[in-house]
């Protein structure tokens, strides 16, 4: 299916998810426009580093994320030995409160619980963390630019040639912000 089979689909079902889908889509896109023509504007080599910083940041985030879910996932126990230490208090004041909360905690399948408990945490803590790599690298690489600067005498370069290589870095950056 085509991204326009997609948008003719979504408008027959003509529900709110459904229109919401199409202008997320027609989001994306207008952001992967941009960063293109940004890309155009900006150097090869720039473009290129820019690029790596992207892809090396989201590597780092998604490798940090795994980190931290199977973190999460080892205190998950202990957090549902707690809920069991408390049911005894909350049945003191609201009685019967135990038999649905073990229920409810029973009829939990452990690979349900475990996406119930993670996939929020790897929703916001992604792209948070894949932001403030991006940036550590970045302000690390113009010092190193500026170090390089000075000691070299580099000047910047006269004209770009490859705009349409700088483009398609660009494009390929924001499909990875994106997938974040």
């Amino acid at each position: 299916m085509n991204v326009f089979e997609y948008v003719s689909l979504m408008k027959e079902k003509n529900t709110p998810f459904a229109i919401a889908g199409v202008v997320i889509l027609c989001l994306f896109l207008l952001v992967i426009i941009f960063k293109m023509l940004g890309g155009m504007r900006r150097g090869t080599w720039r473009q290129l580093v820019r690029t790596g910083m992207v892809v090396l940041a989201a590597v780092a985030s998604y490798i940090a994320a795994e980190y931290m879910s199977n973190h999460i996932l080892g205190s998950t126990e202990n957090n549902i030995k707690t809920v069991e230490n408390l049911i005894p208090m909350l049945e003191a004041y609201v009685p019967g409160i135990g038999d649905i909360i073990r229920n409810v905690l029973l009829s939990f399948d452990g690979e349900i619980f475990e996406t119930v408990i993670l996939l929020p945490a790897t929703v916001v803590f992604i792209p948070i963390l894949a932001t403030v790599i991006f940036f550590v690298i970045n302000l690390i690489l113009k010092i190193v630019r500026a170090i390089l600067i000075k000691i070299f005498h580099f000047k910047k370069a006269k004209k770009n040639s490859q705009r349409l290589g700088c483009a398609l870095l660009a494009g390929v950056e924001a499909i990875v912000w994106i997938i974040m």
